[in-house]
């Protein structure tokens, strides 16, 4: 049976961690997490509440959310029964002040789902806009530049392994963000690269990207295999 605070931490904790040693995105961090933690079937109607309000407090900015995983958390934090988790006060789950806390943060938890940009795939991924950005940081800080063509694919291949097995968006997304490197770096973007991004049909990707992330997408490799 969880105390408020000590389930806040948990949660946030083993969220964390799934980032830091599983390398996972945000997304599939929180979906591993909230697994873990949440089923329809809890009892404790506050631990059920805060389990839903870290939920949406956790989503990155950047980010959307599956229609279904929205739907649901709105039902959820509509259905919660504040009258019962007033009375686990006498159990030392919750004090007053941590209750009233939690009024507002539901209420802010659906305010917030309402802007959340909705997502209609549902496998727990980067997103475009972060995949680019969190390879961009690798190269920058984890790889030398002295290192050889093949060297830096061979690097970024393997810390993105999980990544590129995962999705279609995040293993194209990485492997253009890789041949931009090499192009800046004036060195020569190696013939596995080159072919992976000549056969990729944006297509395939279906709904895992945007339309305007589509475009941009093609418009990056259109350039690179023109500059090849």
């Amino acid at each position: 049976m969880w105390e408020y605070q000590e389930c806040i931490e948990a949660f946030n904790e083993d969220f964390l961690e799934y980032k830091r040693q599983d390398n996972m995105s945000n997304s599939e961090a929180l979906a591993r997490t909230f697994d873990e933690y949440y089923s329809p079937n809890i009892e404790d109607e506050m631990e059920k509440a805060l389990i839903n309000v870290l939920y949406v407090e956790t989503v990155s900015e950047k980010a959307r959310i599956f229609i279904i995983a929205k739907e649901n958390r709105i039902k959820e934090l509509k259905s919660i029964d504040f009258q019962k988790i007033e009375k686990q006060i006498e159990k030392k789950q919750i004090t007053k002040n941590q209750l009233e806390e939690l009024i507002i943060r539901r209420e802010k938890a659906l305010e917030r789902l309402e802007k959340i940009p909705v997502d209609y795939c549902p496998r727990a991924r980067w997103y475009y806009e972060e995949i680019v950005n969190e390879v961009y940081q690798y190269l920058t800080i984890s790889v030398k530049s002295e290192q050889s063509s093949e060297a830096i694919v061979s690097n970024v291949l393997e810390r993105f392994k999980r990544d590129c097995k995962n999705t279609l968006s995040e293993k194209m997304a990485i492997y253009t963000t890789l041949g931009e490197y090499l192009v800046k770096q004036n060195l020569i973007i190696p013939k596995g690269v080159i072919k992976e991004l000549s056969q990729f049909n944006v297509n395939e990707t279906e709904e895992q990207l945007l339309l305007k992330e589509k475009q941009d997408l093609e418009l990056r490799i259109h350039k690179l295999l023109e500059s090849n």
